[in-house]
């Protein structure tokens, strides 16, 4: 592929704010999110924290989850797209690290040995970390934060203790995948500590909310825009031997590959076979020509479907053996269908 002049596109908010208990990560979330939109939803993991700031604060629709498995998060913000929320405020992400169902609890209950856990819990992690990319609408996602400390050796060689600053408890290396960080401290000011929106570099910000939402949309509505996102929808629940009648329909402007892979990541969601799901990705790429050029929602449905997989207590069972021969049945015809339509 050669190389084009980069251009800027407009595109929608990922802000992560960190801080830790008291400081207002929940409060501010809301009060920079109802500027960025109007139809907000919050993903709440907190007890119910977030609806005491209803009205007051912001209005809201909310889902509180009980437990925090990766895939609950991804299930939310594929929910969240489908009803169109304009923000959704994932409070807090923290959870699906360290909480009840989360990758480092399922890491526990694994045992037995560190690789071959974080061989089936990674893809859950990339998955949760590729639906927030996706989302069509802005995303502020709060973190708790711990202090982070380094080992030194000091002018008398000792070794020494140093401070280096806040970390949010989450796996090393999400906060790559914001365009905007900020730091609440405990008098609920925001040091904004990564920016890619210049006009917040490095700003310090007591209480933020309508300010900091202003100078974020003037920034993201900079450049050419860029075509929606297509929204599947998530799968049906419970009987994975679903006729698929009724599946949302992606739109007729795409290419008639493309469109059949969109429509393939539903049936995908359903997979009841690792087998299947190998067999799933060759007849894609038979349709779509690389696995390099899936678009990565569907690349990340495979990956989360595969964790899943790995540790099922049904293998074999007639729920797999029904769930296989549907997701053959939905990839074939699709397949069918693109090659007609080609």
């Amino acid at each position: 592929m050669a190389f084009v002049k980069a251009t800027k596109k407009k595109s929608k908010a990922r802000v992560a704010l960190l801080g830790p208990s008291g400081a207002g990560k929940t409060f501010s979330a809301l009060a920079i999110g109802k500027h960025l939109g109007s139809k907000i939803a919050v993903i709440d993991t907190e007890r119910g924290s977030a609806s005491k700031y209803a009205d007051d604060v912001a209005v809201f629709d909310v889902c509180e989850l009980e437990t925090f498995e990766p895939q609950k998060y991804i299930d939310k913000l594929h929910e969240a797209a489908a009803e169109g929320y304009d923000v959704i405020i994932v409070d807090s992400l923290s959870h699906a690290w360290m909480g009840g169902g989360g990758i480092l609890d399922q890491k526990d209950k694994k045992g037995g040995n560190g690789f071959d856990a974080w061989r089936t819990l990674t893809p859950q992690h990339n998955a949760l970390v590729e639906a927030i990319l996706a989302y069509p609408g802005h995303v502020i996602a709060t973190m708790r934060s711990k202090m982070e400390y380094v080992q030194e050796k000091g002018a008398n060689g000792k070794t020494v203790i140093r401070k280096v600053g806040m970390a949010p408890v989450q796996r090393d290396g999400m906060e790559y995948e914001f365009d905007v960080i900020g730091e609440l401290d405990v008098d609920h000011c925001l040091h904004v500590t990564k920016s890619r929106c210049n006009a917040l570099a490095d700003q310090m910000i007591r209480k933020p909310g309508a300010d900091l939402a202003k100078a974020l949309l003037a920034w993201l509505d900079q450049g050419e825009a860029v075509a929606a996102p297509v929204v599947v929808a998530p799968p049906p629940s419970g009987n994975a031997s679903s006729s698929g009648d009724g599946e949302k329909q992606s739109p007729k402007k795409l290419p008639p590959s493309m469109t059949a892979v969109l429509d393939l990541a539903e049936a995908i969601c359903a997979a009841q076979d690792a087998d299947v799901l190998s067999w799933a990705m060759d007849t894609i790429e038979a349709v779509c020509g690389d696995s390099e050029k899936l678009p990565g929602r569907l690349k990340a449905l495979i990956e989360e479907r595969a964790a899943q997989l790995a540790d099922a207590e049904w293998a074999g069972s007639e729920n797999e053996k029904k769930g296989a021969a549907w997701l053959r049945a939905e990839i074939e015809k699709r397949t069918e269908q693109a090659k007609a339509a080609a």
